[in-house]
């Protein structure tokens, strides 16, 4: 019998998205062997409290340009498009379970937002219908919660907070891939 084709989900505001995000698609790609991985850039994440800086389509453009070389994943506009307000996980899990019917689905999270899941919108529903990837740093603790999930391992400084705060202070940024780089300041993105 043959495992059921896996999708594994990453959401995230990618504003902008940087070399650890990149290099935990990667990471994850080959510890679980997804057949593919969607970039998921969120138009207004309902845990943040601030609107992303970068527009959507930048910030399309950014996901897109960062994972080209990599062959599994898909960037997707879904989120961006999608006509709420906010971006919520299970109207993204609702529409790719119509698109991919006999698809195991996989939600990749950090221990932040896992310790919180519970709080999610529908999370009765999220919990019946994926399993979570939960990302963890070495020293952290993963809460018990009554969902399925994998964990992983994954030490990363560097942070889209910390680079946007680069930029708008006129230092070099460290942590973005040369090409994202030369999209940012093509486009003046993050300038005060």
């Amino acid at each position: 019998m043959s495992k059921p084709y896996s999708i594994a989900l990453f959401g995230g505001s990618f504003d902008p998205i940087h070399i650890g995000h990149v290099s935990l698609i990667e990471q994850i790609a080959i510890e679980f062997s997804f057949d593919k991985v969607i970039v998921l850039p969120c138009k207004q994440s309902p845990h943040k409290k601030n609107a992303p800086i970068a527009s959507d389509a930048d910030r399309l453009g950014m996901c897109q340009i960062a994972t080209a070389h990599i062959d599994i994943v898909e960037v997707s506009d879904w989120e961006i498009n999608e006509s709420s307000e906010q971006s919520y996980t299970w109207s993204t899990v609702e529409y790719l379970k119509n698109k991919y019917p006999s698809a195991k689905l996989f939600f990749i999270l950090g221990t932040d937002q896992w310790n919180v899941l519970h709080k999610w919108a529908r999370y009765d529903y999220l919990k019946s219908e994926l399993t979570f990837v939960v990302v963890k740093r070495q020293e952290e603790v993963i809460e018990r919660v009554d969902a399925k999930y994998i964990s992983l391992d994954f030490n990363n400084p560097v942070s889209s907070t910390l680079i946007r705060s680069q930029f708008s202070n006129e230092s070099k940024p460290s942590g973005l891939s040369p090409s994202v780089l030369e999209f940012i300041l093509s486009k003046g993105l993050y300038k005060k």
